[in-house]
């Protein structure tokens, strides 16, 4: 989503119109269209894109659209779309990630899926929704189309607020279509309902931010997440402060996890270090201590995977970005997941 849209592509039947048929007593279909959605075609336009229309069908209806809308690029009976969203690309000299298309049904899966904007309405497919950049809250022929509008002049009109806010949709939207990632998350959530089924423990720890990170999930093990539950032993070794100045003065401030690690862990127990440049030295000194004790060592960390990482990590939650506060939005988001699974796996 943060590549510069030139040129929004749509289908037809389901998006445009709602998808439902009336036959008249001549036998002649009749669809449905709102007319904010109407308005939203030649809003896109007005806004200076291209706009195209791309459709299976081949009937008198999409003949209307045509004439109605006088759009730049109209291809009608054709069932592969992501080529002909190609052939559009090679005539305006753009890439695919300049490319916005809206389908709902299955012959819209590839194209949603391999432009820079997929988006679908509320109401398409769930094959659809999956791979989706936007799944609008409109339904198809419900003001799907002006609904787009405005998300678009979002993307044109970006200030600090929205940038922030968009960073944060679109790296959330990559851990939606990364299944690597994951299950890399449910397995997280299951070693550690092992751990707990084998009465152990799980131990946590960050700098600054991430720090109090180790707090917030550490608590939510600790206290309840969705529903009261008998407490799960967690703890954070970024709070004790006398141990943590007493670590940094009497060995170095590097030492202050790996320290906690030695006197604390036991095999089977899970350390999670949260790190989002994955580069902290206190952290991967306490990944090495971890792995010592045979403890279950999670890295959560951004999109850097460093070599002390892949060397100490048995699981490695890598958040697919570069950007500090966007990582730690993310950490917490997926932290949350876990502890979710986690209850349910545990208390039903």
């Amino acid at each position: 989503m943060s590549k510069e849209i030139k040129v929004v592509l749509l289908d037809i039947d389901g998006v445009v119109t709602n998808g439902k048929v009336l036959v008249n007593s001549e036998g002649q279909e009749i669809k449905q269209i709102d007319f904010k959605d109407l308005d939203g075609a030649f809003e896109i336009k007005r806004m200076g894109l291209k706009l195209g229309f791309l459709t299976k069908e081949q009937t008198a209806i999409t003949e209307f659209f045509k004439e109605r809308f006088r759009p730049d690029f109209f291809y009608n009976g054709i069932s592969n779309k992501l080529q002909t969203i190609d052939e559009i690309c090679k005539e305006l000299g753009i890439t695919r990630e300049n490319v916005c298309y809206m389908g709902d049904g299955k012959y819209d899966i590839d194209g949603v899926a391999n432009v820079g904007l997929g988006v679908c309405p509320n109401n398409a497919i769930p094959e659809v929704k999956e791979v989706a950049t936007l799944v609008l809250s409109k339904d198809g022929g419900d003001g799907c189309v002006w609904q787009l509008v405005e998300h678009l002049k979002c993307l044109t009109e970006r200030n600090d607020f929205t940038n922030s806010l968009l960073e944060h949709i679109e790296v959330v939207n990559k851990i939606k279509l990364d299944k690597d990632l994951q299950k890399v998350i449910v397995n997280v959530a299951e070693k550690i309902t092992e751990c707990y089924k084998n009465k152990g423990r799980v131990l946590l720890a960050g700098n600054g931010g991430s720090a109090s990170d180790a707090q917030h999930l550490a608590t939510e093990f600790v206290s309840r997440f969705y529903f009261n539950r008998p407490p799960l032993d967690a703890e954070s070794l970024a709070s004790n402060v006398a141990t943590l100045t007493a670590l940094g003065n009497d060995y170095a401030f590097d030492n202050i996890f790996s320290r906690q690690i030695e006197a604390k862990a036991k095999k089977g127990d899970i350390f999670i270090g949260i790190s989002t440049s994955g580069k902290s030295k206190n952290v991967v000194e306490a990944f090495r201590a971890a792995r010592e004790k045979e403890a279950v060592v999670v890295a959560m960390i951004g999109e850097n995977v460093t070599k002390d990482v892949k060397d100490y990590a048995d699981y490695i939650i890598s958040v697919p970005s570069s950007i500090t506060p966007r990582i730690q939005e993310c950490h917490i988001l997926i932290g949350h997941m876990i502890c979710e699974i986690v209850e349910r796996k545990m208390f039903g």
